[in-house]
């Protein structure tokens, strides 16, 4: 069994541009075979995190260690011996193959003009065999698909052979399959290769099911880091979060979801003793009507969710609209802009949701992918 060691740690790490504190006071430390899920929200600091673990950033207070020894005290080279980063927005400048792609994370073990080697070629064939990509390696890269890219992105970070992996958002604009690969990679560097992996992920329930750990990050400060179990507490999420987080576990992980509460709130009512000159044009209508004896749906108005759905006969409209009624059954109304391929609309889910005074806006007639 190996022994599993700190590789890497931030200790009391604080970094600030301007009067900005982007980070503040962070410490946290990875170890070999371990697989460490960096979660939060937007701008609460986790590319930067990752940026300073690299050593492209240094701290403006605090230290980042490589093995015992600040980072300041070490040369670019021995770092990206030791450290690689896979950025989330990775751009490919020029045309190559994938090959040519991987061999690039040899550049730290060559001299200024030495050229790649027969064992540096072997090194990052294995590496693209390792990640799935092997199969790619005389063809374009920028031909490939954006999952397969991605495995290429980590590919080139494991020719540089470090001992940690730092990955930032590395499913982003991936479909479900390709997502799974990619983090099914990540866990056997980490648990078969013996790599220290970080990787900063929004989705909460997927990267659960792979890390070891979580560290939860918002405005700058760890909120919390441990198992996650422990860190998919759902009121520290709602803290953090600023919604209301389910969250629940069975034998493949957690799964999280997002109350709808969250968004929704329910607008009160004229009082029904109110004179009739006091109400609105609308509440007098519905007054009216109420004394005729006719039922009213009481009046509702959308608190921040918008449903865009793209149709094209997936059933996602019809899912679209059980949840509208969810909300609907509150006492609330949602709008949904339906995006339509033909030229005209014919749907029996709006005439269903007309029926109960369900708001269903179809946009673009003759709207097509191109236009």
């Amino acid at each position: 069994m190996s022994t599993v060691e700190e590789v890497l740690c931030a200790v009391g790490v604080s970094y600030q541009v301007g009067e900005a504190t982007i980070l503040d006071d962070v410490s946290l430390s990875l170890r070999t075979g371990e697989l460490v899920g960096l979660i939060g929200p937007n701008g609460a600091g986790k590319t930067t995190l990752i940026r300073l673990l690299a050593g492209t950033l240094a701290p403006s207070r605090g230290s980042v260690c490589l093995d015992g020894r600040d980072l300041r005290g070490r040369d670019r080279r021995t770092a990206a011996r030791n450290i690689a980063s896979v950025a989330q927005r990775t751009e490919v400048g020029f045309d190559v193959t994938t090959l040519e792609y991987a061999l690039q994370g040899r550049h730290p073990h060559l001299g200024r003009f030495e050229l790649e080697g027969q064992r540096d070629l072997d090194i990052a064939e294995r590496a693209l065999s390792r990640t799935g990509t092997n199969a790619f390696a005389s063809r374009s890269l920028v031909a490939l698909s954006g999952g397969e890219q991605q495995r290429v992105f980590v590919a080139r970070g494991l020719t540089q052979e470090p001992r940690v992996l730092l990955v930032d958002e590395p499913t982003a604009n991936l479909d479900l399959a390709n997502q799974l690969r990619v983090m099914e990679v990540l866990r056997r560097l980490a648990s078969e290769r013996g790599l220290a992996v970080l990787l900063a992920l929004h989705d909460l329930g997927l990267v659960a099911r792979y890390a070891d750990r979580l560290v939860l990050l918002a405005n700058g400060r760890i909120v919390a880091q441990g198992e996650p179990s422990a860190v998919l507490d759902p009121a520290a999420l709602r803290a953090t979060f600023g919604v209301p987080i389910a969250v629940r576990w069975d034998a493949a992980g957690p799964s999280v979801t997002v109350g709808v509460d969250a968004v929704l709130s329910p607008i009160s009512e004229p009082t029904e003793d109110a004179p009739l000159e006091d109400l609105s044009e609308e509440g007098r209508a519905r007054k009216r009507a109420e004394q005729a004896g006719v039922r009213q749906h009481p009046e509702r108005r959308a608190q921040g969710l918008v449903i865009v759905n793209t149709g094209n006969g997936k059933g996602k409209t019809t899912a679209a609209l059980g949840l509208i009624l969810r909300a609907w059954g509150r006492d609330l109304k949602v709008v949904m802009f339906q995006f339509i391929k033909a030229a005209t609309a014919n749907w029996g889910e709006s005439r269903a949701a007309a029926r109960v005074g369900i708001e269903m806006v179809p946009l673009g007639a003759g709207f097509t992918w191109m236009s």
